[in-house]
């Protein structure tokens, strides 16, 4: 062959071996696209998945069901509940591929290990399996209330037999745990949710809280302050709630006695994850009935509502800070109204230390036959012209204000009030200027008799967006123009009027009537 013709044919093939092999990149590369493309949906939801459901330690079957499920049947369960809720999982994301267009993905596991490490997968299935044992749980508990409301909403049973189907309810919702006797708890003061017949059931659910085992109670105190900083520490509780217990100890460095507010073991979760679970039978529900009769019913917003409530309960941090800035608001101003001092908040958030302060819980005072007239209108003088204060002066109020979070020292000596403390102040509200002009343009016509304009002012100053929820604008009006009357009879001395009675009126008002109050005014008011 001549060399020229050697070194042409040499080009060529190096040539169109380049060319083969850009050729090669290029469908390479588009191949991958196409891939990525497919796998996309599928690997950004275990990425989500990552980022949601991160993995959980020290679980055991037993922390959710009780000691009292045998061993064998524990770990038969847990292994069960997993395994179903993994491949729940799986196909729940295998049809959500489907639905979405794109094509399923054959091989899920390369894309997992592409994303997530095997134990972030297996802390994901552990806290999908709890959710799967809580609901079952939870629908084993509730059972018998599903299955009898339709018995109890046909058939016509006697007046004196007719709250058969709410008191079964209320035991459900005890026996459901913190959180739901907790629900109780916050719907028996719901005068704008509930009427009467509800909410005096819910008051059974008042008083029941039972106490912490003291060995959980120990741990987790020693995992949050450890376990010399403390002395003189009491295991039983100076005051008690489904959320944290309170105990009375002392600080071994300067000897001074403290007040230790403990949250139950494993309540964080526990609220958490219930709370999901209410969400989604929530959406359930609005699934199932018409759009307008559930949101007749308020059940969304009451969830919402609850949820707030619930969470400001568990974060004592905030707690914290709120008590700080409460007590520099009454520094200078009311001498007779104090709030504890924060000492110390644990990294984990489950152990507030505060100063001790003296005095008698305002609802044990309340029933005492021995307490004059005279101090109890101390008592309520005190109390309005403090909340008066924390809502018109400092825009800063305490929105869990009932007679336990209320804390009375008497003089001994004359028998007069002393000092009155506020506790237990994780939920606060704080109204926007608009919302805050409505508030007192409301109370202005209130204090000066015009009960007409206040029923307006809550009609017309409502969301736009809910007022066609209002059944009978008109009849509201006049039934808070008789409210007002009465208490301009009164002479509206705080002597005379009987604030939550008059504000339980009100309320009544607009849950029969459905008026659209906004959150923040029912948080101040309650």
């Amino acid at each position: 062959m001549h060399l020229s013709n050697v070194r042409a044919w040499t080009s060529k093939t190096v040539l169109g071996r380049a060319n083969m092999r850009q050729f090669h990149s290029r469908l390479r590369s588009r191949i991958l696209a196409d891939k990525y493309k497919s796998n996309q949906a599928a690997a950004m939801s275990w990425i989500q998945m990552k980022k949601t459901l991160p993995g959980l330690r020290g679980w055991s079957f037993k922390s959710i069901v009780g000691p009292s499920v045998p061993c064998v049947a524990t770990r038969g369960l847990s292994t069960l509940g997993l395994v179903c809720g993994g491949f729940l999982w799986l196909a729940l994301q295998h049809d959500k591929a489907e639905m979405s267009g794109a094509p399923c993905v054959r091989q899920p596991v390369a894309v997992a290990s592409a994303c997530l490490s095997p134990k972030t997968l297996l802390g994901a299935l552990i806290s999908f399996g709890k959710d799967l044992i809580r609901t079952l749980q939870l629908l084993f508990t509730f059972f018998p209330c599903l299955a009898l409301w339709p018995l109890w909403m046909v058939i016509p049973f006697p007046e004196q037999y007719c709250d058969w189907w709410i008191g079964l309810f209320v035991q459900c919702l005890q026996r459901g745990g913190p959180t739901f006797v907790k629900l109780g708890q916050w719907a028996s003061t719901r005068s704008d949710l509930f009427d009467q017949r509800w909410r005096s059931h819910f008051r059974v659910l008042q008083d029941q809280c039972t106490l912490e085992p003291a060995a959980y109670t120990l741990a987790t105190l020693n995992n949050a302050v450890g376990p010399d900083a403390l002395g003189d520490f009491e295991l039983e509780p100076i005051g008690s709630g489904c959320i944290a217990q309170v105990h009375k100890a002392r600080v071994k460095s300067s000897g001074q006695i403290v007040a230790v507010k403990i949250q139950r073991y494993g309540i964080r979760d526990m609220i958490r994850r219930d709370l999901s679970l209410l969400n989604r039978c929530v959406s359930l529900v609005s699934f199932v009935l018409p759009r307008q009769m559930f949101e007749s019913f308020g059940i969304e917003e009451a969830s919402q509502r609850f949820g707030e409530f619930m969470l400001s309960q568990l974060d004592f941090e905030k707690e914290a800070e709120n008590l700080t800035r409460f007590s520099q608001n009454f520094e200078r101003s009311d001498h007779t109204v104090s709030f504890p001092t924060p000492l110390y908040v644990s990294p984990s958030g489950t152990v507030l230390v505060e100063s001790f302060e003296q005095g008698v819980s305002l609802g044990e005072l309340l029933y005492d036959k021995q307490c004059s007239q005279s101090l109890k209108k101390e008592i309520g003088r005190v109390c309005v012209r403090a909340f008066l204060k924390m809502v018109l002066v400092d825009n800063f109020s305490h929105s869990d204000l009932h007679p336990g979070n209320v804390l009375v020292e008497i003089d001994p000596c004359t028998d007069k009030l002393n000092m009155l403390t506020f506790v237990d102040v994780g939920l606060t509200t704080t109204l926007d200027e608009n919302d805050r002009d409505n508030f007192i343009d409301l109370f202005a016509a209130v204090a000066t008799g015009n009960g007409r304009l206040a029923g307006e002012l809550m009609v017309d100053r409502c969301d736009p967006r809910k007022l066609n929820k209002c059944t009978d604008r008109e009849r509201f009006v006049e039934g808070i123009e008789q409210v007002v009357s009465k208490v301009s009879l009164e002479s509206f001395t705080l002597d005379k009027v009987q604030i939550g009675r008059v504000l339980e009126q009100v309320l009544t008002l607009v849950h029969v009537y459905r008026v659209p109050i906004d959150a923040k005014f029912t948080n101040l008011v309650l």
